[in-house]
């Protein structure tokens, strides 16, 4: 009997085990994927705009005249003051036309002179001494010329500044209106820049600019 009751709470107590709740354990989070690192982002940079930079002056000096050069007193990239001598040349010829032109005038002054004299003393008429003065005074307007041309012979810069192209040599003989050299003025510059169409909404006059 006593038996029979041990195993009966024994079955009980079994029975009780069996229907208890089982405590719960909480199942791990998913394990998050590692974030994906972020590209820096690059400091933003002034655009970079290519600039043309002109000389203030520049200019190409032409033969005035028909001739043989004797000297080219630069070379390609020497500077030179203004009024300095470029190009010379041989103007042995023009230098014995104006030399006949004013031996020719000072014969015609003379002429001129000794109607008057004789007019003065009755022996000349008006029509003389006018005739005179005509010649006189066509003689000197050919030595201005023959001048004129000499000025011809020495080619000067018109400003200072740097050659930048030498079109001829020395003893080369060369037509009226040959292009004898090319002249650039370094001391004044100018800049030409083409911006974008996005800078004109905030470009306005007096607007500063940073070269390099």
């Amino acid at each position: 009997m006593i038996t029979r009751l041990l195993f009966c709470l024994l079955f009980a107590a079994g029975s009780a085990l069996a229907q208890a709740p089982k405590p719960i354990t909480p199942e791990p989070a998913p394990a998050k994927p590692p974030a994906l690192a972020q590209p820096e982002k690059p400091a933003t940079a002034e655009p970079e705009i290519a600039a043309l930079i002109l000389a203030g002056e520049e200019g190409t000096l032409s033969s005035q005249m028909a001739g043989r050069i004797s000297s080219i007193k630069v070379g390609l990239g020497d500077g030179f003051k203004k009024g300095a001598a470029l190009i010379e040349f041989d103007c042995s010829e023009q230098r014995a036309q104006l030399q006949a032109a004013d031996a020719e005038y000072r014969g015609a002054r003379e002429t001129h002179l000794a109607r008057l004299r004789l007019q003065a003393l009755g022996a000349a008429g008006e029509l003389d001494v006018t005739l005179a003065a005509a010649a006189a005074e066509r003689a000197r307007s050919q030595v201005d010329f023959r001048r004129a041309q000499m000025a011809y012979c020495r080619v000067k810069a018109p400003f200072g500044g740097n050659v930048a192209r030498l079109r001829v040599k020395a003893s080369e003989s060369v037509p009226a209106g040959q292009p004898l050299i090319d002249l650039v003025n370094t001391n004044i510059l100018k800049a030409q820049i083409f911006v974008p169409a996005s800078w004109t909404a905030s470009a306005r006059r007096a607007t500063s600019f940073g070269f390099r």
